[in-house]
């Protein structure tokens, strides 16, 4: 679809599928709770691979006694299954790095860039590959803690890709663990130096 489509795309009525039944009720198809939660990480880790991806749906919220398609994040009883759980963590995951880019001022064709951690305890770690004009230019790990929130990466860029006003960055987070994630960033240039 990406491939064929241009532009921006959503995801719609996506989910993890726990059963799906017959007219008569047989069930046709069937799944574990643990299943349909995986379905959940992998489709937050699909719209993280494509920046071109801007909205994704979950589907559904809860489950009803005898409904023939059953993907809820809650049972009918009322009580929350792991998809529920894992689509938590996966939106509180989305939140947990803000990241800027910036060119140096103090070097030429020196990336800086920052991870601001935004969770509780403001520790974060993991790994981010940087790539330029579709080429990847380094990786890096990087981590916070509660002292120092903000980590500052550096990535010498080739000349060739120097004047570059968009970076992609794929962050694989250790902590909090979530699926890779795949961001956009327009790079700045700093008016002080660094």
């Amino acid at each position: 679809m990406l491939a064929t489509v241009p532009g921006t795309l959503w995801i719609e009525e996506t989910g993890g599928l726990v059963a799906l039944r017959n007219a008569s009720g047989r069930a046709t198809f069937a799944a574990t709770d643990a299943s349909a939660a995986t379905a959940v990480d992998r489709a937050f880790a699909i719209a993280a691979a494509n920046p071109r991806i801007g909205r994704m749906y979950v589907y559904q919220w809860r489950a009803n006694s005898g409904d023939r398609f059953d993907a809820g994040l809650v049972r009918a009883d009322g009580s929350a299954r792991p998809s529920y759980a894992t689509l938590a963590r996966d939106l509180a995951a989305q939140r947990a790095l803000r990241w800027k880019a910036s060119w140096s001022t103090r070097r030429a064709g020196r990336l800086v860039l920052r991870a601001t951690c935004t969770t509780g305890g403001r520790a974060c770690r993991g790994r981010v590959t940087v790539s330029i004009a579709g080429r990847r230019v380094g990786a890096r790990a990087y981590r916070t803690t509660a002292r120092h929130p903000t980590a500052v990466l550096r990535v010498d860029v080739p000349r060739a890709r120097r004047t570059a006003r968009r970076v992609a960055l794929v962050v694989r987070a250790a902590r909090p663990s979530f699926p890779a994630q795949t961001l956009d960033l327009t790079v700045t240039t700093p008016t002080t130096r660094r």
